[in-house]
């Protein structure tokens, strides 16, 4: 590994934040701190891992001989930086310019509050009754929210531009099988795909629901992620959130997650082949697309997928092995 990337690693550290991660692992495990600090640093040399991946997919538990399978920090961003030409990142960063370069995938109806008139506002307002706001960039489900169409549409104009969330977009109705998953959340497919030589692979793929705690599917609001046999279009093992808790059915719903059958997977897969061909110079992005009564739709597109959906404890339990080995068996490295 480059000395100048340990060195910019070691300066940029938050100490306080590792050494309360270090804390709590050796609490649960029951083992001396300092050989967890080390065991930790070892893994930032050897692999790339922060100590935030070395918690997240608790490489404390994880044989030596197979923590190289794991796509850390490190490895994700040189992917992102051997694939994805930085100057069109924009194209999948600004929400606006998205929903237009990718209209006939979106398939929905939108405004830009940058563009669109208060009264244009109003009356897209009142032709709903429900919408979804976000602002113009942003990740983690940043500031998306799902507003009633009930007050007065002036009021909530002035008061989406104060909260910068200028992008209003009509609310998708998923099909009624997903929706038996979890109602209360859109659902979302986030398939993971790299392009080389033209060619388009699955590298990863989930399901993100909702849990009751939020009405975003998002792991960072309390979702769950379940793993998807893209061969067969149904999802597999358990579902996991961020706590590491593992679900064999959605802890709301009842719905037992093994194979649960994803309606239109196969068109999914079309249609994001179709769509990668608008960002040639994109070839390693994270797609979340909806499933409606009509087929798929795409929500939104990531040209730097966040990494740590891919191996959670519970998705990597029963043979201990990160994904890493898929991506270098697409990408011949």
């Amino acid at each position: 590994m480059n000395i100048g990337f340990i060195i910019r690693r070691v300066i940029d550290l938050d100490y306080r934040r590792l050494f309360l991660i270090v804390n709590k692992i050796a609490d649960e495990d029951r083992k001396l701190k300092i050989s967890i600090l080390f065991d930790v640093i070892s893994c930032g040399i050897k692999y790339g891992a922060g100590y935030m991946d070395y918690y997240i997919f608790r490489l404390d538990h994880i044989p030596e001989e197979k923590r190289y399978t794991f796509v850390t920090r490190a490895k994700n961003n040189q992917y992102v930086k051997i694939l994805n030409k930085k100057e069109d990142w924009p194209l999948l960063e600004d929400k606006a310019l998205f929903l237009e370069r990718f209209a006939t995938y979106c398939k929905r109806r939108w405004l830009d509050l940058d563009q669109a008139t208060e009264d244009d506002f109003a009356a897209f307002y009142r032709s709903h009754d429900r919408l979804v706001v976000k602002p113009r960039q942003g990740t983690h489900g940043y500031k998306v929210e799902i507003i009633e169409c009930k007050e007065d549409p002036h009021e909530v104009y002035d008061r989406l531009r104060l909260n910068k969330q200028l992008i209003v977009e009509e609310y998708v109705k998923q099909h009624q099988e997903i929706k038996k998953l979890y109602p209360y959340s859109v659902n979302t497919l986030r398939i993971v795909t790299v392009k080389k030589d033209s060619v388009l692979s699955i590298v990863f793929a989930c399901m993100r629901l909702g849990n009751g705690k939020d009405n975003v599917d998002n792991l960072n609001h309390g979702g769950i992620a379940v793993i998807i046999d893209d061969s067969k279009g149904e999802l597999i093992g358990v579902g996991a959130d961020r706590n590491n808790n593992a679900y064999k059915a959605h802890p709301v719903t009842g719905i037992v997650f093994e194979g649960f059958k994803i309606p239109y997977f196969k068109e999914a897969v079309r249609m994001i082949e179709e769509a990668s061909v608008l960002i040639p110079n994109l070839n390693y992005v994270g797609w979340d697309i909806a499933i409606t009564e009509d087929g798929p739709l795409i929500i939104e597109a990531n040209h730097f997928p966040g990494h740590d959906i891919y191996q959670l404890p519970p998705h990597t339990a029963k043979d201990q092995t990160g994904i890493d080995l898929r991506f270098k068996r697409i990408l011949r490295i």
